[in-house]
């Protein structure tokens, strides 16, 4: 059974994505250790390993690196619309 999580408007926002965003996505199969899914067509974004004390500061790097890029810090110097 495919269960479908869609848009930012009125469906269930899975548990594990705690306070974040989830991109929408469809269930194909749930086992007890692991879920098979389906994402619809995306744009993804990713920046190289960020070396760090601890997860918290990685993340905050990482943030503010793909932050700079879509607000314009980009070799096209162009703002990404989300």
């Amino acid at each position: 059974m495919a269960k479908q999580v869609e848009g930012k408007k009125g469906y269930e926002k899975p548990v594990n994505c705690g306070h974040l965003e989830c991109a929408p996505y469809q269930v194909i199969e749930s086992q007890q250790e692991f879920e098979i899914r389906s994402y619809a067509k995306a744009t993804w974004v990713a920046t190289s390993p960020i070396s760090s004390a601890s997860y918290k500061d990685a993340a905050a790097k990482g943030f503010n690196i793909l932050f700079a890029y879509i607000q314009g810090n980009n070799d096209q110097a162009v703002k990404i619309n989300t």
